[in-house]
């Protein structure tokens, strides 16, 4: 059974038209989801400083955060996980992504410098299923050789928290590992066959900060606040590739946005020079007839507003804008499929002066 994606609901609060914007008539409400919830923090800062609309938001379950969605009392959501056409068809929604992120193994060596350390990912995943259990094991030896690897037990770590994360890890080593596939699999949450535990993202990376030997994945804005470090990974090339915004924008530009329907595509091993295998775009949900359309018109106002002046935020984040031609195919999807009650489209461009 397909576990329901984590979601994001945005609360944008709105009072009287500006810039000759239509007054949203209640505040826009939502809920949050980690991956993404940095950049859109830091979008909505200076999103209300330059339209006076304020955007805010907080967690709760996906079911919950679906349900008010299908209910009319939230007003849009994010998922690091696409739902299927069949589900956005079912729930009357529509899809498009709007930032990209990553996940990453961190790995804490003895000895090892950050971000030299090389793994391919069948090695990840026989790590992960308690096959590989010391750094110098000769298969980490043939990939690392010029490393001086310490005889030191991998301490492995994971998550007990569902999340998007674990989500885009564990179908990494489901796509490249047929023994990760028929052992676990992938989902939100899984049953691992060996490791530590810890709740949250932040107690994980705490743990491999402080503990020699070390090793778990997190994402990528995670990694790069908590100073944690990261590995190398082998992609479809063949590249030993370091994750960053560089590796991450080259998956985005190599997907093919065009011919996924409602954009539902994990980045997950993308063909292409300079790919990182373990991309994550971030998926906003919207309603295909929103009860109010002001406030719809205000929410696709602040992802256009991102579209086009967030990628210096979004990098600083630590994730990746959508290239442009996305966000056309974006925009484009909007003036399609989100309409109101006498079935004309929403959206109708920027507001005057707020984008």
């Amino acid at each position: 059974m397909r576990l329901l994606p984590r979601v994001v609901l945005l609360t944008v609060a709105t009072g009287v038209a500006l810039f000759g914007r239509p007054a949203a008539s209640e505040p826009i409400r939502g809920v949050g989801a980690a991956l993404p919830k940095a950049v859109y923090a830091e979008w909505a800062r200076s999103f209300e400083a330059k339209t006076h609309v304020a955007v805010s938001y907080s967690a709760v379950s996906p079911t919950t955060a679906l349900g008010e969605l299908a209910t009319g009392h939230a007003n849009f959501g994010a998922s690091e996980v696409p739902l299927l056409v069949e589900q956005l068809a079912a729930k009357g929604l529509v899809q498009f992504p709007t930032v990209i992120g990553g996940v990453v193994p961190v790995a804490n060596v003895p000895g090892v410098a950050p971000g030299t350390l090389k793994l391919t990912g069948l090695l990840l995943a026989d790590i992960f299923l308690g096959k590989v259990k010391t750094w110098d094991d000769p298969a980490i030896k043939a990939l690392n050789g010029e490393l001086d690897l310490p005889s030191r037990s991998i301490r492995v770590v994971h998550p007990t928290e569902a999340s998007g994360s674990t989500y885009i890890f564990t179908t990494y080593l489901s796509s490249v590992s047929p023994e990760w596939k028929r052992r676990v699999g992938r989902g939100f949450t899984v049953v691992w066959p060996v490791g530590e535990e810890r709740a949250a993202t932040v107690e994980l990376g705490s743990f491999v900060r402080k503990t020699f030997g070390a090793a778990g994945f997190v994402d990528f804005a995670t990694a790069a606040d908590e100073g944690l470090p990261r590995t190398k990974m082998r992609n479809r090339e063949g590249e030993f590739v370091t994750p960053n915004p560089v590796s991450f924008q080259a998956a985005a530009a190599n997907a093919p946005w065009e011919s996924a329907a409602a954009f539902g595509l994990l980045l997950v091993d993308v063909p292409g020079r300079g790919c990182w295998p373990l991309t994550a775009p971030v998926f906003a949900l919207v309603p295909h007839a929103p009860k109010d359309s002001n406030q719809a018109l205000e929410v696709l106002r602040f992802f256009d507003w991102a579209f086009k002046n967030g990628a210096r935020i979004a990098s600083e984040a630590g994730y990746v804008a959508l290239p442009p031609p996305v966000t056309a195919l974006v925009e484009k999807a909007w003036m399609r499929q989100v309409k109101d009650a006498r079935g004309t489209s929403i959206w109708t461009g920027p507001g005057p002066g707020g984008n």
